[in-house]
């Protein structure tokens, strides 16, 4: 009983460190996340912008700059994610998994009935991430559609 006690306290004194406040009267508010810092927001938004147009180990890299970022790249993940462009979509719901804040449960679900197959699986495989698991339907019908093809043979 004492370690349960031990470990809710810590668990919520790193929830409590993790939510930001800004006392710029100037921020963008997207949710319920605010960015303070114009200059960064647009660096963030080119690099959002970018992801349609990246494969590999560039794709990788953008993904991961961003993500590092951290909260401040929540507000504008959160608008790539209703992007006309599916690699975008699932690149911010990627980057929001990464970050880890689960204040982005509800947007990721919204892309679980999404009509390009990868970005439901990355959208459902980040939900599981942050720690939603009611949800494994999508990667299941996945594995189970794709378990007769050719590039994955003996992987099941």
């Amino acid at each position: 009983m004492p370690r349960r006690f031990i470990v809710l306290c810590i668990v919520a004194a790193m929830a409590a460190c993790t939510s930001t406040s800004v006392k710029n009267s100037d921020a963008t508010k997207v949710g319920s996340h605010e960015s303070s810092n114009p200059i960064v927001r647009a660096r963030l938004q080119a690099r959002v912008d970018n992801i349609r147009y990246q494969r590999g180990m560039s794709l990788i890299a953008n993904l991961e700059h961003i993500a590092n970022y951290g909260e401040e790249a929540i507000p504008v993940c959160m608008q790539g994610l209703q992007s006309p462009y599916a690699m975008t979509r699932m690149g911010c719901a990627w980057v929001l998994g990464r970050i880890g804040n689960v204040t982005a449960i509800p947007e990721l679900r919204k892309l679980l009935d999404d009509d390009v197959a990868f970005v439901r699986y990355e959208a459902e495989s980040q939900v599981c991430t942050l720690g939603y698991k009611a949800g494994y339907r999508v990667l299941v019908d996945g594995l189970h559609r794709y378990r007769d093809h050719d590039c994955c043979k003996g992987s099941f």
